[in-house]
C-alpha cells in the first residue's frame, strides 16, 4: 500500500535505529507493531505533502517530533495532524 500510494511519501534508508524505538516506548508505552516497523523502515515521510512524526535520538525532543508532549491525547498518538488545525 505504501509504494502504491501518491499520497504518501517514504525516505527509504532513514530508518531509526531500534535503540531509539524502544527509548521513546520507554517513555511513551507500547507502539503498534505496523508503526514500529514504520519507524524502523523509514522514520519519515509525508502524507499528502504534509509531515508524519519522526523519532529524534534518544534525550532530544523535537517540538513536532513523535515525541512531543502535544501528541499523547490519552492512550492514543497523533502521528499525524492536518495543517489546518483539523484532524490528527
Amino acid at each position: 500500500m505504501i509504494d502504491t500510494s501518491p499520497a504518501i511519501t517514504t525516505r527509504p534508508g532513514s530508518g531509526a535505529p531500534e535503540v531509539w524505538i524502544r527509548s521513546t516506548e520507554s517513555a511513551m508505552g507500547s507502539l503498534a507493531p505496523s508503526y514500529r516497523w514504520w519507524l524502523a523502515e523509514y522514520n519519515d515521510g509525508e502524507l499528502d505533502g504534509e509531515p508524519l512524526a519522526t523519532l529524534a535520538p534518544p534525550g532530544e525532543r523535537d517540538a513536532d517530533g513523535l515525541t512531543a508532549r502535544w501528541r499523547l491525547d490519552g492512550d492514543r498518538l497523533c502521528f499525524y495532524a492536518e495543517p489546518d488545525g483539523g484532524d490528527t
